[in-house]
């Protein structure tokens, strides 16, 4: 399985990267506001993943692949409603 965390670089996003990889699932794709750049393992402190944080929500489907579970571990509130509008037609 490969999912996708939405809020990666907050306390709760760190929490879900960092579970996922002790249970062997790949994190494809990482999106947060902040450290936009940097690798989602090494914020979570677990060393370097390849994955690094991205700002477009959007670009989900197209990172990731597909099949793709998304955990959210974000302040919804945060994002432009027309991301989510995007992202969901890409399905």
């Amino acid at each position: 399985m490969r999912v996708a965390v939405v809020g990666a670089s907050g306390k709760m996003g760190c929490a879900v990267v960092r579970l996922a990889s002790a249970e062997g699932i790949a994190v494809a794709c990482a999106v947060g506001i902040s450290d936009v750049g940097k690798d989602a393992g090494v914020l979570a402190g677990i060393g370097p993943i390849g994955v690094p944080i991205m700002d477009d929500i959007a670009r989900i489907g197209e990172l990731a692949g597909r099949p793709v579970l998304a955990m959210t571990a974000a302040r919804l509130s945060a994002w432009r409603p027309s991301s989510f509008r995007s992202c969901g037609s890409q399905t």
